[in-house]
């Protein structure tokens, strides 16, 4: 696993934050379908994202996001102080 120093909005993102799901299965079938819609080119990389545990329980829940799975969304403001690492397998 690589660290990484932070979350940016991609090209065309959601400018105030990131959206999150709880297992790197779920994050792969999201980015897998993103492809197929042809909303991304590739599916991009799958991050561990660590907060605080008061960070963590103001996050908002989402429900499940485009049938995949349970999801959360973050603001960037949130992800400030985020630990990284890219999951690798």
């Amino acid at each position: 696993m690589r660290a990484l120093q932070r979350l940016s909005p991609p090209h065309g993102g959601i400018p105030e934050g990131k959206y999150l799901t709880t297992t790197p299965q779920l994050a792969r079938a999201w980015g897998e379908l993103m492809v197929l819609r042809g909303w991304e080119a590739t599916a991009g990389h799958i991050l561990e994202v660590r907060l605080a545990a008061a960070t963590a329980q103001a996050v908002h829940y989402v429900g499940r996001i485009d049938g995949i799975g349970a999801c959360y969304f973050a603001t960037f403001d949130e992800l400030s102080g985020a630990i990284l690492t890219e999951v690798t397998r």
